[in-house]
């Protein structure tokens, strides 16, 4: 698999920002390739289906085809656990037997969607297992493993979309069926060897709980409650057409029989606002970062339906917020006929809240309103006056991709957010407080366009992760490699900082510590040593290949070759092409243009190697500067010049002769007799000018 790092600034016609940004193009920012590690291998770019499922402890849990990785950042180590799929051959449906031959592949198999510790030695682990749902019971110490079937309750299929969190005792799932006979639900279960018991559950029958729902993130906990985030097909609209709403859930912890007597949901406003407001109603991630005010946001990118035009949104959300509406709203509800309306709170409402015993009336009240009326208001802290009534603008939107995942770094109280994108690219965004807007990049990972679906950064060692279905990778958020002072200022903001003509990390105590002063010009293959000398043969030829690389921070790559005191060769400037110079030896060095960009351009020259003529030194200089790289050629004239065809030559002939003395060597009467002069003769090879004869008189 070929990996490569490309960063790219954004101008006019992709992403708008909060602050009504002008829509922006694109152009490109390579990063240095020992800034991305590839934490697992798939040398074909396979489906493995990999997804980030929970983190314990630090370490983050990535599930994947038979297979669950636990990657440990600060450490930089992974970890596999293998879990092979195990369906009963005798069974008359299985999944071989009802899947179309073409997707068999990808859809039969065994990928893990679940992993919750459930003590200190013990680990839950469940998967698809070709439609027919297991789960594992892992000792992580030992090994052992209890296995036991989990049809009704966890993930059947690749593309579900579930949830799940082991809390105080007991598992909680957000589950999607799909399936008309095992409708959609939220449950609270009891973890034992024997299997799944079912503890609590919304009611499955009743459309107004969770209809349709596909779940993101994790289950969030405080204070009694649960909360899930989730898109859904919304009941509300039911007489409008089909449309799907984006939703947040809370239940109580203190359930524990039958159904989650108290279910609330409110929809999730994110929107440009206006007298039409532009809804982004597919919420597609969601993480959560506990404030120091002891506040709760929640990030959470979002998209449109995906029948139309790409177009994404990233909003936030505050727990007091969400908190506010589930506790002060009107539900919404709608009597026989009617389209859904506000309906007043009752007086028991409080009970909601305090999750307290409910009578039957109050019990079917919640069944029949279960959604606030009032929607939960983004909350955007860059830009507080954009509150247009009850919410603020998105941080930012794009109008030409959709956003799949998304994490959020703190640098000295400033939010870095990593946008992942459906074309496997991430967008990295900061809010510059003097232009008082959002600057966007945007970085490609690998030659094949899998979304992102997962995104963590470590701010410890500040690396983020980036998973798609066919691979795990780390990437370098400070490697400080910058063309430029303008490009570490600000493609590495807030990371890197310029000293000189060096970057180096703001981080390093010691600034000459960390610094790198950027390679932009390099002659590939040289031999090494500061001043490197390739040794040729007369009438040879030798190949020189440079590179000369900037970026769009840092202007145009413009290359130029020259031999001796200054003679130029070749001259590559911006996107034109290349042109020879006026030198006396242009007849003898030939040059190929191989990649030719306006920030990266690599040129070839063959020189045909003649004494008194290019016994010379030849150097790339990138913009005709200072930044340079230098060779000499140094010609050997000797009659006896060993070039590579005259070596190639003489190991064949040294190979025959070995031959012949074996063949002679058993034909001896005795096997112990050794071979001498006497048998078979041999010039020595110092007296052979060219290639060595054999004696013709032996």
């Amino acid at each position: 698999m070929r990996l490569f790092l490309l960063w790219v600034a954004i101008s006019s016609l992709a992403i708008v920002g909060a602050l009504g940004n002008n829509v922006q193009t694109l152009a490109s920012i390579e990063i240095p390739p020992e800034d991305i590690t590839s934490l697992v291998a798939n040398p074909n770019d396979t489906f493995q289906g990999y997804k980030i499922i929970n983190e314990i402890n630090g370490e983050i849990y990535i599930g994947g085809k038979e297979t669950l990785i636990i990657y440990n950042a600060p450490d930089n180590t992974t970890e596999s656990l293998t879990f092979v799929a195990s369906v009963d051959p005798n069974e008359f449906v299985t999944c071989e037997r009802i899947i179309a031959e073409e997707n068999r592949e990808r859809v039969c198999q065994h990928y893990i969607r679940l992993a919750e510790q459930v003590n200190s030695d013990s680990l839950l682990v469940c998967g698809t297992n070709k439609q027919t749902p297991r789960c594992d019971l892992v000792n992580m110490t030992t090994d052992a493993r209890i296995s036991f079937g989990a049809s009704d309750q966890t993930q059947h299929t690749v593309n579900q979309n579930t949830t799940a969190r082991f809390y105080d005792g007991f598992l909680y799932i957000g589950f999607n069926e799909g399936t008309q006979a095992n409708p959609s639900h939220i449950s609270k279960f009891r973890v034992t060897e024997g299997g799944l018991e079912e503890v609590a559950e919304t009611d499955d029958q009743n459309e107004n709980f969770v209809n349709e729902p596909h779940f993101v993130g994790k289950p969030y906990v405080k204070d009694g409650h649960m909360y899930f985030f989730y898109r859904e097909t919304a009941v509300e609209a039911v007489n409008q057409g089909k449309f799907v709403y984006s939703r947040v859930a809370r239940i109580c912890l203190n359930a524990e029989s039958g159904n989650f007597d108290i279910f609330v949901k409110a929809r999730l406003n994110c929107s440009l606002q206006g007298k039409y407001p532009f809804y982004f109603n597919h919420i597609q991630d969601v993480i959560s970062e506990e404030q120091d005010d002891g506040d709760t946001i929640f990030y959470a990118v979002f998209t449109t339906t995906p029948h139309g035009p790409s177009s994404s949104a990233v909003c936030s959300y505050k727990l007091s917020d969400i908190d506010e509406v589930f506790e002060n709203s009107k539900f919404k509800g709608k009597s026989t006929g009617k389209l859904p309306g506000p309906v007043d709170r009752p007086v028991y409402a409080d009970k909601f809240t305090d999750c307290e015993q409910l009578s039957t009336e109050e019990k079917n009240f919640l069944k029949r309103n279960p959604l606030m009326d009032s929607l939960v208001p983004n909350y955007n802290a860059e830009n507080p006056d954009s509150r247009s009534g009850t919410s603020h603008k998105p941080l930012f939107f794009s109008t030409s991709t959709n956003f799949y995942s998304i994490a959020v770094d703190s640098v000295d109280g400033e939010k870095i957010f990593y946008i992942g994108t459906e074309h496997g690219t991430i967008i990295k965004a900061y809010h510059d407080s003097d232009e008082g807007e959002y600057v966007f990049y945007e970085q490609e990972i690998w030659d094949a366009k899998s979304a992102v679906t997962g995104l963590r950064v470590d701010n410890v060692t500040r690396t983020l992760l980036v998973v798609t279905g066919e691979g795990l990778f780390r990437v370098n958020l400070e490697g400080c490699n910058a063309n430029c002072e303008k490009e570490c200022n600000e493609f590495y903001y807030p990371y890197c900082t310029s000293s000189g003509e060096s970057c180096h990390s703001k981080r390093s105590t010691d600034e000459t510590s960390n610094q790198k002063a950027v390679e932009k010009v390099k002659i590939l293959s040289l031999p090494p040593g500061d001043q490197p000398v390739i040794s040729s043969c007369n009438s040879r030829k030798v190949e020189l290949t440079c590179e000369v690389k900037s970026s769009t921070l840092c202007g145009n790559a413009n290359l130029v070759w020259k031999m001796g005191d200054g003679e130029i060769l070749v001259n590559c400037t911006g996107e034109n092409q290349c042109q020879g110079g006026n030198s006396p030896v242009g007849h003898i060095v030939k040059f190929r243009e191989i990649v030719r960009k306006a920030h990266y351009k690599l040129v070839h020259l063959t020189v045909d190697v003649h004494s008194g003529k290019t016994n010379e030194t030849f150097t790339c200089m990138f913009d005709n500067k200072n930044s340079k790289k230098t060779v000499k050629i140094d010609m050997d004239d000797s009659e006896g010049c060993l070039t590579h065809e005259l070596y190639t030559q003489r190991d064949e002939h040294r190979s025959k002769l070995k031959a012949e003395r074996d063949s002679l060597e058993m034909c001896t009467k005795s096997p112990d007799q050794p071979v001498t002069s006497e048998n078979v003769l041999f010039k020595r090879c110092s007296e052979c000018p060219g290639n060595p004869e054999i004696n013709d008189d032996a």
